[in-house]
């Protein structure tokens, strides 16, 4: 399946393989067997789908790792880094550009 996403990446079908990745993840979350956490923020970006990648850098830790405090999924550098992309780039679709580099600046923070 994960060569299947890959290969739908290369092919240009992003929304697609943003879907696929969607779809791995909820079959196992916690546990991640796939390793659709290292795919799903690349191909979220490819896709255009910034608000998906915000939330879900929020909502996923606290979802699946409930029990456990202090849990963060921003822990994984990709994350962290395609999070605050996402963040200005919905800065500059609202017309934001200023906003969208001190967000930028404040999420590294």
């Amino acid at each position: 399946m994960i060569k299947y996403i890959d290969f739908l990446g290369r092919k240009g079908c992003n929304k697609t393989a943003s879907e696929f990745c969607k779809f791995l993840l909820c079959l196992d979350p916690e546990s991640d067997p796939f390793g659709t956490l290292l795919r799903i923020d690349y191909y979220a970006i490819r896709a255009k789908n910034y608000e998906f990648l915000k939330e879900f850098c929020v909502r996923y830790a606290k979802e699946v790792y409930e029990d456990r405090k202090n849990t963060s999924i921003l822990i994984m550098p990709n994350l962290l880094l395609t999070s605050a992309l996402s963040k200005r780039m919905l800065d500059e679709q609202e017309g934001k550009p200023k906003e969208a580099m001190l967000s930028l600046a404040e999420s590294f923070k």
